[in-house]
C-alpha cells in the first residue's frame, strides 16, 4: 500500500492528520524566573490557552499552533495550582487556588477559545488544605472540578459543577463518599458526552481497594453513595473513559517482599462490571505510569522501571480493541537513560512521547509519534543551557504545543515549541 494512502485511511480513522507529520517551529521563551506550575489545553482545531504561576502571581497566553509563534503573555492575579481544560469544539474552564489555611479558595471561570477572557468567580471557600484539584469539560461547555479538601482530623473528595446552558454554579459541592481519616488521592476521568467517574483508594475494615463514584450529566447528579471497584490496594492509579462511558484503569500493587506489579481493569458500563485484573509488567522498581486513551477505547500506557542491578528504562504499551499489546517496547535509546518521559494525546487520535535525555552538551527534547509503533525520535530541544524539567505535552487533530522548564533558579526559563 502506497505510504500516503496509507497516512489518508489512518487520518479517517483517528479524526485528523497523524503525528509523525508535525513539524516543530523554533522554541520561544515564554516567561523567566521562580516558574511554579503550568497547565494548558486544546480544542480540535489547535486552540486553547496556557496558565502558569510565577512567584505566586498567575499568567495566561493564547494558544495557536497553526498561527506561528506568539509568546504574549497577561496577568491574571494571585494564585497557584491552575489546572485548564477544553472541550473538542473549544468551550473550556480554568481553576485555580488562592489563599491558605483558615480561608482557602477554588476559583473558576468558563471561557471560550476563540474570544478568550477569563471572569473569575469564587467556586469553593473553606478551611483545610485543597489537594489533587481536576476538571473536565465536555462538548456542550458543562465542567466538572474535582478536589481533595484535607484538613487536621479528615480528608473529603468534593465535585462541582458548571452549567454552560445557564451560566452557572452549582451552590455546593457535592462529597462523593465520606469523610476519612487516611490520606485520599482521587483520579477523574470524562468523555465529550459529560459522563464521568472519580476513583479512590481506600483501606477500610470492610473493603481495601477501588472505590468508584460514576456522574451522569442527563440528571446532573453523582452516585448516591460510592461502589467497589476492583479489591486491591493499588498506587500511581490512572483512569480514562470512551465516548460510551467504559474507563480503563492502571495502577502499581507492591506485594510485601515481592516485585512491584502494574495492573489493568476495564470496566463495561453495559453490565457494571469490573473485568479481570491483567498484569502488564513486573519489576523491583516500577513508577511515573502514565495513561491516555480515545473515544473509540484505545489507550496507550508508559511507566518507568528499574531492575535491582540495572539502569532505569521507559516502557510503553498500546491497548487496541481491547487487547493490550504482547510485549512492552522501550521508548528511551539503549544507550541513553531517558531523565523524564511524558505522555500526551487527544480523544480522537494518536499519542506522542516527549523524553528528556542527557547528552555531551545538554539535555535534549525528542518528540516521539506513536500509533501502531513507536516513531522515530524528533529532535526538539538539543544542547540547551540548563536542564529540562517539567515537559508538558498537549495534542490536537491540527497541532501540538510542547512546553518545558529550562534552567534552575531564578533564571529559569518557561518554553515553548509548537509543531503543525
Amino acid at each position: 500500500m502506497p505510504f500516503t494512502f496509507l497516512k489518508q485511511v489512518l487520518a479517517r480513522v483517528t479524526g485528523g492528520p497523524q503525528m509523525e507529520t508535525l513539524t516543530w517551529r523554533m522554541s520561544q521563551v515564554v516567561d523567566r524566573g521562580k516558574v511554579g506550575e503550568a497547565s494548558l489545553a486544546l480544542d480540535r482545531n489547535g486552540r486553547g490557552l496556557m496558565l502558569w504561576e510565577n512567584q505566586g502571581e498567575l499568567r495566561m497566553m493564547s494558544l495557536r499552533p497553526t498561527d506561528g509563534v506568539a509568546i504574549a503573555n497577561f496577568p491574571v492575579g494571585q494564585g497557584r495550582n491552575p489546572v485548564v481544560a477544553v472541550s473538542d469544539k473549544g468551550l473550556g474552564a480554568a481553576f485555580w487556588i488562592e489563599g491558605s489555611g483558615s480561608s482557602i479558595r477554588i476559583m473558576g471561570s468558563p471561557f471560550n477559545v476563540t474570544s478568550l477572557s477569563l471572569h473569575p468567580a469564587t467556586v469553593f471557600q473553606g478551611e483545610g488544605q485543597i489537594q489533587h484539584l481536576q476538571a473536565v469539560v465536555d462538548r456542550r461547555g458543562n465542567a466538572l472540578v474535582v478536589w481533595c479538601l484535607e484538613r487536621p482530623d479528615a480528608w473529603e473528595i468534593l465535585a462541582q459543577g458548571f452549567d454552560a446552558r445557564k451560566s452557572t454554579w452549582e451552590e455546593q459541592p457535592f462529597l462523593l463518599g465520606r469523610s476519612t481519616e487516611q490520606a485520599l488521592a482521587p483520579r477523574l476521568a470524562a468523555n465529550r458526552r459529560g459522563r464521568a467517574v472519580v476513583i479512590w483508594e481506600v483501606q477500610e475494615s470492610a473493603f481495601e481497594g477501588f472505590l468508584v463514584s460514576h456522574y451522569w450529566p442527563s440528571e446532573r447528579t453523582w452516585s448516591d453513595t460510592p461502589v467497589a471497584g476492583v479489591a486491591h490496594v493499588g498506587h500511581d492509579l490512572q483512569i480514562t473513559m470512551d465516548g460510551h462511558g467504559n474507563a480503563l484503569a492502571v495502577w502499581t500493587l507492591h506485594p510485601h517482599g515481592q516485585p512491584i506489579r502494574l495492573e489493568a481493569s476495564r470496566y463495561r458500563t453495559a453490565d457494571s462490571v469490573w473485568e479481570e485484573t491483567h498484569l502488564l509488567a513486573s519489576g523491583q522498581s516500577l513508577d511515573q505510569v502514565q495513561l491516555r486513551g480515545t473515544e473509540d477505547g484505545s489507550a496507550w500506557i508508559v511507566w518507568r522501571k528499574r531492575e535491582s542491578s540495572g539502569p532505569a528504562r521507559i516502557l510503553a504499551r498500546r491497548y487496541m480493541d481491547q487487547v493490550w499489546q504482547e510485549r512492552a517496547e522501550r521508548v528511551d535509546s539503549e544507550g541513553v537513560l531517558a531523565k523524564e518521559c511524558v505522555l500526551g494525546g487527544f480523544e480522537s487520535g494518536l499519542p506522542g512521547l516527549l523524553v528528556v535525555q542527557p547528552g555531551a552538551h545538554g539535555d535534549a527534547l525528542l518528540y516521539r509519534p506513536w500509533g501502531e509503533q513507536l516513531g522515530a525520535a524528533v529532535p526538539i530541544a538539543m544542547g540547551t543551557q540548563g536542564p529540562i524539567s517539567q515537559p508538558h505535552l498537549v495534542m490536537s487533530p491540527k497541532g501540538a504545543i510542547a512546553l518545558w522548564r529550562q534552567g534552575e533558579g531564578k533564571g529559569a526559563g518557561l518554553v515553548v515549541a509548537k509543531g503543525v
